[in-house]
C-alpha cells in the first residue's frame, strides 16, 4: 500500500468512527429526551393529582366548616332547650355532683346556679332514705338502665321542703357521661293533671252538645277549614263527617270570605265576634236550601281568632 492509499484508508476509518460517535451521542440524546418527556408526563400527572387533592381538601374543609356550624347551632339549641325548659333540670355527674342547672331548677329550690354548682345533690334530700334512693337512682341511670322516676322531698332555701318526681337519662359520651335530671313539682304535676282532666271533660261535653244539638253545627279553623260537624248537618248536606273534615266552608255554604259580598259579614266577625244572616246551603248532590246562618268567632287568650262556630 502506498502512502497515499494509507492516508485515505486512515481518513475513512476516522470518518466512520466520527459517524459512529455522533450516532451514539444522538441516540443518548434521544434517550435522554425520551426520559425527560416521561418525567414531564409524570410530573404533569402528579401536578394534576395535587390539584385534584387540593380541590378535595377544599371541599372537605367547606363540609367541615358547615358541619361545625351545624354542631354549634345544635349545641346552642340544646343549651336553649335546657336553659328555658318549663321544668326544672339538673345536669349531674354519675356520683351526684351538680354540674349545671336551669332557671326553673333554681326557682324551684330558691337557689341560684352558683349556689348549686358542684353541690352534692343527694344532700338536698330531706331524709336519709331519699338520699339513698337518689344514689341508687344515679347508679342505675349511669349504668344505661332506664329506672322508673322516683319521688323525693328536697330542701328549699327558705327551710321548707318540696316533693318532686325525678326523671333521669344518660347525657354525653361514655368517657364524659353525665346524668340529666328532670324534677317535676308534684303539686304542680297534680295541677297539670287536674287541668288535663278538665280539658278532657270539657271536650267530651262539647262533643256531646255538638252531637245532640237540634241545629246543624260546624266548627272551622281560622282559615275556614272544617274541623267538626254534627249529625244534623251531615244529614242535611248528605256528606259524611270524614268527607267534610279539612274542606273549605264553601264546599256546602255560599260563603267565601275573600269575596266583596261577604266583606261586611267578615268585618262584623272581626269587630263584634259574630254575624247572622241569610245564605244558601248546597248539599252533596247540588240541591239548594235557603237558611239563616249564625257564625261566631272563637278567640285565644291574646284575642286572636283561632276558630269559627257556625249554626243554622
Amino acid at each position: 500500500m502506498t502512502d497515499k492509499q494509507s492516508l485515505f484508508s486512515s481518513s475513512g476509518d476516522s470518518s466512520l468512527q466520527d459517524a459512529d460517535d455522533t450516532q451514539t451521542r444522538l441516540n443518548a440524546a434521544l434517550s435522554r429526551l425520551a426520559a425527560l418527556e416521561d418525567m414531564e408526563r409524570h410530573y404533569r400527572a402528579t401536578l394534576e393529582d395535587l390539584y385534584l387533592h387540593q380541590e378535595e381538601l377544599r371541599t372537605q374543609n367547606d363540609e367541615l366548616r358547615h358541619a361545625q356550624a351545624s354542631l354549634e347551632n345544635a349545641r346552642r339549641r340544646h343549651q336553649d332547650l335546657f336553659d328555658f325548659s318549663p321544668v326544672a333540670q339538673f345536669l349531674v355527674s354519675p356520683n351526684g355532683m351538680i354540674l349545671k342547672t336551669n332557671r326553673v331548677a333554681g326557682k324551684l329550690l330558691g337557689l341560684g346556679s352558683n349556689d348549686l354548682y358542684n353541690y352534692h345533690m343527694p344532700n338536698l334530700a330531706v331524709s336519709s332514705s331519699d338520699r339513698v334512693s337518689m344514689l341508687n337512682f344515679f347508679d342505675e341511670v349511669g349504668g344505661n338502665k332506664m329506672p322508673p322516676p322516683i319521688t323525693v322531698d328536697l330542701f328549699r332555701r327558705d327551710g321548707r321542703s318540696i316533693q318532686v318526681q325525678l326523671h333521669g337519662s344518660r347525657s354525653g359520651a361514655q368517657q364524659e357521661s353525665s346524668i340529666l335530671l328532670t324534677a317535676v313539682d308534684n303539686h304542680h304535676l297534680a295541677e297539670l293533671e287536674q287541668e288535663r282532666l278538665l280539658r278532657i271533660e270539657a271536650e267530651r261535653l262539647c262533643l256531646a252538645l255538638l252531637k245532640y244539638a237540634n241545629q246543624r253545627v260546624f266548627v272551622t279553623d281560622a282559615s275556614w277549614r272544617i274541623v267538626r260537624s254534627n249529625s244534623a248537618l251531615c244529614n242535611m248536606t248528605r256528606y259524611q263527617p270524614e268527607e267534610l273534615l279539612g274542606q273549605k266552608l264553601e264546599l256546602f255554604v255560599f260563603w267565601n270570605p275573600s269575596d266583596a259580598a261577604n266583606w261586611q259579614a267578615l268585618s262584623a266577625l272581626k269587630a263584634l265576634g259574630s254575624w247572622n244572616g241569610e245564605t244558601s246551603i248546597r248539599d252533596k248532590y247540588g240541591a239548594i236550601h235557603d237558611v239563616v246562618l249564625s257564625v261566631n268567632a272563637i278567640r285565644d287568650d291574646q284575642g286572636r281568632i283561632e276558630a269559627f262556630l257556625g249554626a243554622y
